[in-house]
């Protein structure tokens, strides 16, 4: 014998409180999102503010770990626009302690190092990332410049 349900409508008011609470829970680990590091995230386009709000957010104390390392990665890439390549390896290694595999991350300390001219340890990061993510554009690029500087034509190839 097949379980009868009530009248469907009497489940939409636990439906909508259900959804309530989701929503709700989305928005409070959004609001640290938003409050802290959104305007980090944001400041893209003006490296001198993005090293400031990321900064801010890192400092504020706030960030969980996916936003912290997320935080460290942006204010990396401001680091890596005004050349301070060591700063930005410096904020990528952080974030990488944090979220250790992410591949974005891993090519762009790599890029880094390949300007900072240390390539072993820039193809180091590069083949690190292409494992975890081999169609990356960035990485396959940077892996083929540090094969050409050094002289390794048929590998940049």
């Amino acid at each position: 014998m097949k379980a009868q349900c009530s009248d469907k409508r009497t489940w939409a008011p636990v439906v909508v409180l259900i959804l309530a609470s989701v929503i709700a829970s989305c928005s409070i680990a959004m609001a640290q999102w938003t409050d802290a590091a959104e305007a980090c995230y944001q400041a893209g386009d003006d490296p001198a503010s993005g090293i400031e709000l990321c900064t801010a957010a890192i400092e504020g104390g706030e960030l969980g770990d996916e936003n912290l390392a997320i935080t460290h990665s942006n204010r990396g890439n401001s680091y890596y626009d005004v050349a301070q390549y060591d700063q930005a390896v410096s904020d990528y290694e952080m974030a990488l302690e944090i979220a250790p595999n992410d591949p974005v991350t891993l090519s762009n300390r790599g890029a880094a190092y390949l300007e900072l001219e240390d390539y072993e340890q820039a193809l180091e990061d590069l083949n690190s990332a292409l494992s975890i993510y081999p169609d990356n554009p960035v990485a396959l690029t940077n892996r083929c410049w540090v094969h050409a500087i050094q002289g390794r034509y048929e590998l940049a190839q």
